[in-house]
């Protein structure tokens, strides 16, 4: 990958690791380019990163000066409409429609598939329109990390995308408890919070692109976040810590 200056514009897309209350990976390359545009969210689906990739580019028609990344998510999610817009849901999961075991089993499998079907037209058009991408995950990518009730090794071809690189390992050790770990107030009682926090950002972009930004301008944007953070974020008075005033979609 190049640097950041010989691009023309930067395409973000994710769930809350791409857009949270404080700076991703996203905002910290994207505050080394002029034009940048972040199309994360939180509870997003695969399936909603993959149209809002589609839906980018017929707004913004994709070419070959410009990066585009996309961090795929748990496959364990969905979305909904509501006041215009999709939305997405959250880990299935944690809802309360599904009825039985063996409907969740069936849902799981399927939504296994689907994910990968969205990630492979994803991967094959971007290839096809010759564009620089990269793929990076939340966890190990299309992996029984979210214990899968059923067996993975029945659909081991959907394997193809295994080595994307992603937080769970990279910066975590495997183990989501070896985060930073910020401490959340919303109202009622104070929460851990295991997104990464920006040092853990700014650790997973150096390490997966070395070369791409300038590490001390990064360093010196997060300073200005990361001390908010380390003494504990009150949601109820606060909701995004930092400045989105230079993100477009």
């Amino acid at each position: 990958m190049k640097n950041i200056s010989e691009y023309e514009r930067f395409f973000a897309f994710g769930c809350s690791f791409t857009d949270y209350r404080w700076p991703t990976w996203a905002d910290i390359i994207g505050n080394q380019i002029d034009l940048y545009y972040n199309f994360g969210g939180a509870a997003h689906s695969n399936s909603l990163i993959a149209r809002s990739v589609i839906h980018a580019n017929l707004l913004h028609n994709f070419t070959e000066n410009d990066l585009i990344i996309i961090q795929w998510t748990d496959i364990l999610r969905d979305e909904y409409y509501t006041n215009g817009i999709f939305r997405g849901t959250g880990n299935i999961l944690h809802n309360t429609i599904f009825d039985t075991e063996i409907e969740l089993e069936n849902m799981a499998a399927a939504y296994y598939q689907r994910d990968y079907e969205y990630i492979t037209m994803i991967n094959e058009n971007l290839i096809l329109k010759n564009l620089e991408f990269n793929f990076i995950s939340m966890s190990r990518f299309l992996s029984a990390e979210s214990s899968l009730p059923f067996d993975v090794n029945q659909i081991s071809p959907y394997r193809k995308f295994q080595s994307v690189p992603n937080f769970l390992e990279e910066c975590f050790q495997g183990d989501w408890n070896n985060s930073n770990s910020v401490q959340v107030y919303d109202g009622k009682e104070t929460i851990v919070d295991r997104h990464p926090d920006c040092v853990e950002h700014l650790d997973f972009v150096v390490k997966i692109w070395p070369s791409l930004i300038d590490k001390m301008l990064a360093l010196a944007y997060i300073n200005q976040y990361q001390g908010i953070l380390s003494k504990g974020l009150d949601i109820t008075r606060q909701g995004h810590i930092h400045d989105k005033t230079k993100r477009m979609n």
